[in-house]
């Protein structure tokens, strides 16, 4: 970067602090790309925090035996079917 492109001296070599027309304009263009950025970081700390939870859940369920089995329902005997009607529970 020269100093015409930063502004930080002058054609004698003294320091000065003025920015530029261009450097006024971009200031906010910079404050919110920065803005941005800082939310991206934040949604991916999320995102990384959520898929470690998931792989947890799926470890658990791939541990307690019942991950992908497929459980077909029992059938009724007539004798429970019978208990289950004098029961009430129809």
């Amino acid at each position: 970067m020269t100093n015409e492109q930063t502004n930080t001296t002058d054609t004698t070599g003294d320091k000065v602090d003025k920015p530029t027309e261009e450097n006024k304009e971009l200031n906010p263009l910079f404050t919110e790309a920065k803005s941005l950025a800082e939310r991206i970081e934040e949604g991916n700390r999320k995102s990384e925090e959520l898929l470690k939870k998931q792989e947890q859940l799926l470890a658990a369920s791939q541990l307690s035996g019942t991950a992908g089995r497929h459980l077909e329902p029992k059938e009724e005997t007539p004798k429970e079917y019978a208990q289950r009607v004098l029961a009430g529970k129809l």
